[in-house]
């Protein structure tokens, strides 16, 4: 729905199938990791950092396209070159990649962990809005406001 609002109606199936398939590396990932309730080690975090370059390589065996593979390798990159595994800035990151990114937050921010309280659409969209600006594509909060009704909580950003 995310991509039909952005007018992006030509690549929807690959968008589509990048935001299903972005975490496929995790099969690669021990569940004791993957289900940790608290900070992971040093050499833990390495192994999870892999898992966009794993799928990526696996996934490429399969020919799909270059939206879905750059969707894939680069779902952490951050738009600050804060992310991993190339440390891109947004200027060198798909629109799709930011936008999966954006989404994926949006996502951690109201999905119930173990280790950290879930909070509502409007109160993921407010720290989303107030604090995330350098780390995502702030050009996508007004659409993303539309899709979840919340148009009347945008602020004007500096």
């Amino acid at each position: 729905a995310f991509a039909v609002a952005l007018n992006s109606k030509e690549k929807f199936w690959d968008i589509a199938l990048g935001a299903i398939l972005h975490d496929i590396g995790n099969i690669y990932i021990s569940p004791m990791i993957l289900n940790r309730r608290g900070p992971l080690r040093e050499d833990e975090w390495k192994v999870v950092k892999k898992h966009a370059e794993e799928g990526h390589d696996l996934l490429e065996q399969l020919h799909l396209s270059d939206t879905i593979l750059d969707m894939v390798i680069h779902h952490h990159e951050r738009a600050d070159g804060q992310g991993y595994p190339h440390r891109l800035r947004k200027k060198d990151l798909s629109r799709e990649v930011r936008l999966l990114a954006f989404c994926e937050v949006y996502a951690a921010l109201t999905k119930p962990r173990s280790y950290q309280t879930s909070h509502s659409s409007e109160g993921a969209f407010e720290l989303m809005q107030s604090g995330l600006s350098a780390y995502l594509d702030e050009s996508l909060l007004e659409p993303m406001a539309e899709l979840l009704n919340l148009s009347q909580n945008i602020q004007a950003t500096a």
